[in-house]
């Protein structure tokens, strides 16, 4: 658990050390640890192939063949937010070493993902009203004409117009922003304490991203869900998210409230992306860029794995982990120079 907590109120999901591996016992992420507290949005942060997508699928414990969990704990305790126990007396329970019935019972109510492409994501030879119905024929006694009017409901709680028409159509039929939609509709339909979003607005126009971040953060208030909310771009962070970790290399480099790391970084990581999104201000000059790229899976990593790229690398980087520093209340970051001192030097022009 990487905040400290400061008050009585229980994760919603707490995991701990999660280390994934390649079946040939190559890790593709390092012991991450992270909370989601009840209400909150969580964003993990990093660039393509730093162990984002892979942390989120094992959660809903639906990694490749080729990988595994090796190490760590994810503790979900749905009942710790507003929504119900609904009676079926399923308290807190390691996602990481559940049944396959307690799997069953969990994804779809309990745990629910938007993914990244809603193509991908829904069946192209059903229609949508049996789609988003689903969950609810697998995980409620509502008969069908109960199912109907709820489905035409959260339709239309998605902003999506004229939903008879909708809840008749084939995906093929939709817009992608309406698919997207769609998708939300089928996680959020069974009202689940955590909702895990994974990149879901990366091939959209930005117009109707704005409407789909607006659509999950009132869904996330209204029901007080608990969001992991995966994503490359800072800007998108900055304005759905409470929290936020950033990765790199399979890594966590930084975790902490988002107003925090977005104003003052300590992680020179977690600098040079800031330093890299363009601006009014920077209009007519090269941007920023980090050398190098993300090493692979297979390459071999120092210590700190950010070493290589990094500014201020010195030669206890490649010798040595670095430990975590402390900043505010529950701003961590691992970096062998990592204080007040440095983190204001980074930070000035």
């Amino acid at each position: 658990m990487l905040r400290e907590q400061t008050d009585n109120r229980i994760p919603v999901l707490s995991v701990e050390n999660l280390t994934i591996s390649l079946k040939d016992g190559t890790p593709v992420t390092n012991s991450i640890s992270f909370d989601i507290m009840p209400g909150e949005i969580l964003g993990l942060v990093g660039e393509s192939g730093c162990g984002k997508s892979v942390t989120a699928l094992s959660l809903m414990g639906l990694l490749a063949d080729s990988m595994e969990v090796t190490e760590g704990s994810a503790v979900f305790t749905p009942a710790a937010g507003r929504i119900a126990t609904r009676g079926d007396g399923l308290g807190s329970i390691d996602l990481f070493s559940v049944t396959p019935k307690q799997r069953s019972r969990v994804n779809g109510s309990r745990i629910a993902m938007i993914y990244q492409e809603p193509m991908s994501a829904l069946n192209p030879l059903q229609k949508i009203g049996k789609q988003v119905g689903e969950v609810l024929k697998l995980h409620s006694d509502l008969d069908d004409a109960a199912i109907r009017e709820k489905v035409l409901s959260m339709l239309e709680r998605v902003d999506l117009k004229d939903p008879e028409r909708v809840y008749g159509s084939y995906p093929h039929q939709l817009s992608g922003g309406q698919r997207q939609r769609i998708c939300i509709a089928m996680a959020a339909i069974a009202e689940p304490a955590l909702l895990v979003a994974d990149e879901p607005t990366t091939a959209l126009d930005v117009m109707t991203q704005e409407e789909i971040l607006s659509l999950i953060r009132r869904l996330n208030r209204k029901n007080g869900t608990a969001v992991l909310f995966i994503s490359h771009d800072l800007s998108v962070i900055e304005k759905i998210c409470s929290q936020v970790m950033i990765m790199y290399a399979g890594s966590a480099v930084e975790y902490g409230s988002t107003g925090d790391i977005l104003r003052m970084p300590a992680h020179p990581y977690t600098i040079g992306l800031l330093r890299s999104i363009p601006g009014p201000d920077k209009k007519g000059s090269a941007l920023d860029c980090i050398p190098g790229r993300v090493p692979s899976v297979h390459d071999p990593k120092e210590p700190c794995p950010f070493a290589p790229r990094c500014f201020m690398a010195k030669p206890v980087c490649t010798m040595r982990r670095p430990p975590r520093a402390d900043f505010e209340e529950d701003h961590h970051v691992y970096c062998h120079f990592a204080n007040e001192r440095q983190r204001s030097r980074w930070n000035s022009p």
